[in-house]
C-alpha cells in the first residue's frame, strides 16, 4: 500500500499504537500487516500497545509529520515515564532500540510487567475522554497518560478509568482495537463507591505520574540532591529518634498511615505495602538499588504531595 497524500497527525496525547490503528482505519487498508508494513517497513511492527520497533522507518514514511523518532517517543510513548530517575545511558538504549527493528528485552529493562506477574498492565480509558474525542475527532483514541503506573483515574475528568484487554477485543478486519465504552455502568458504580478522600489521593498520584512523564530534567536527577530535598522535607515530621537520625519504624507508621485508604486497592497494593517505603529509605540512606517509576509517584505524593512542589523543592536547593 502507498501512503496517502494525507498524514493524519497525532492527536492531543495520543498513543502511536492508538495513531498506527487511526491510519489503519482511515486509509481502509486491507489487513493490519498491510498497514504495518506501510508504516513501518515490517507486517509485525506497531502492534505493540506500549512499546513501538521501527521508528526510524516510521518517521522516514510519515515525513517527519509525527516529529523526530525523539519526538515520537516523548509524546506517544509510555517511555519517558519508564526512563525518568534512571541513568541517562537508560534512556540511550531504549532509544536506539526503538529506532530499529528489535526491542527483545525492553519490556523488562523499562520494568512495565506488573510486579511479580509476567502480564502486562491493562489497557485504560476514560469514558468522559472517549465520548470527547468521538465528538471532537470522530475518533475513540487511547490516551498516553492514561497507560500509567499509579493512574486509576482521568487526570482531566477525575473520572475512574476503565481497564481492558486489548488482546480480547475481537475485529473481524483488524487486531487493532480502540476504546469502547462497555462496563460504563460498572465503571460509575464503582467511582460512586470511591470515597472522596480516596478520590482524592488517585487523582493526586495521576497528576503526579502524567507530570514525571512530560517533564524532562536537563542534565539529568542528582541523587545527593534527591536525597537532601526528601530529608528537608520530613525534618518536622515525627520520624526521628534524635536530630539527624531517623527512625524506620516512625518513618514506616507515617507511610502507611498517610496511605490507609489506598493501601487495599490492587493495582498500587506492591508499590505501597511492599517497595514504596524501602524505596524512599534506600534514597535516604545513600543505597543504591533500582527503583521502579512507581515508587517516584508514591514517595512524591507522600512527601510533598505535588509534582510541582517537588520540583520547587528540588530547585532551590544548591547543588551538592
Amino acid at each position: 500500500m502507498n501512503l496517502p497524500n494525507y498524514i493524519p497527525e497525532l492527536l492531543p496525547d495520543q498513543t502511536l499504537y492508538s495513531w498506527t490503528a487511526m491510519f489503519h482505519y482511515l486509509t481502509g487498508a486491507a489487513s493490519a500487516s498491510e498497514t504495518c508494513r506501510t508504516l513501518f517497513g515490517a507486517a509485525t511492527a506497531g502492534r505493540h500497545f506500549h512499546i513501538p520497533t521501527h521508528l526510524d522507518y516510521l518517521s522516514a514514511q510519515t515525513q517527519s509529520v509525527l516529529g523526530s523518532v525523539e519526538e515520537i517517543v516523548a509524546t506517544s510513548t509510555i517511555i519517558p515515564f519508564y526512563t525518568q530517575f534512571r541513568p541517562s545511558r537508560i534512556a540511550r538504549e531504549v532509544l536506539a532500540k526503538v529506532r530499529g527493528t528489535q526491542n527483545a528485552g525492553l519490556i523488562q529493562t523499562l520494568g512495565i510487567y506488573k510486579i511479580g506477574k509476567q502480564s502486562l498492565p491493562l489497557q485504560r480509558a476514560c469514558i468522559e475522554c472517549i465520548q470527547e474525542d468521538q465528538e471532537k475527532y470522530g475518533y475513540r483514541y487511547w490516551h498516553v497518560a492514561h497507560q500509567l503506573p499509579c493512574t486509576l483515574v482521568c487526570h482531566k475528568h477525575g473520572t475512574m478509568l476503565i481497564g481492558v484487554r486489548t488482546s480480547h477485543v475481537k475485529d473481524r478486519r483488524s487486531p487493532f482495537a480502540t476504546p469502547r465504552v462497555p462496563q460504563i455502568a460498572l465503571a460509575q458504580d464503582v467511582s460512586k463507591r470511591i470515597r472522596t478522600n480516596e478520590h482524592d489521593q488517585l487523582d493526586r498520584l495521576a497528576q503526579i505520574a502524567k507530570n514525571m512523564l512530560v517533564h524532562r530534567q536537563t542534565g539529568g536527577w542528582n541523587r545527593d540532591r534527591l536525597k537532601q530535598v526528601f530529608l528537608t522535607e520530613i525534618k518536622d515530621r515525627n520520624v526521628w529518634y534524635a536530630e539527624q537520625m531517623l527512625d524506620p519504624h516512625k518513618l514506616e507508621l507515617d507511610f502507611f498511615q498517610h496511605f490507609r485508604d489506598l493501601v487495599e486497592v490492587i493495582e498500587l497494593a506492591p508499590a505501597i505495602q511492599q517497595r514504596g517505603i524501602y524505596s524512599v529509605w534506600c534514597l535516604i540512606e545513600g543505597v543504591e538499588r533500582i527503583v521502579h517509576p512507581e515508587d517516584w509517584v508514591i514517595a512524591i505524593e507522600w512527601i510533598f504531595g505535588s509534582w510541582e512542589r517537588f520540583m520547587n523543592k528540588y530547585q532551590s536547593l544548591p547543588t551538592p
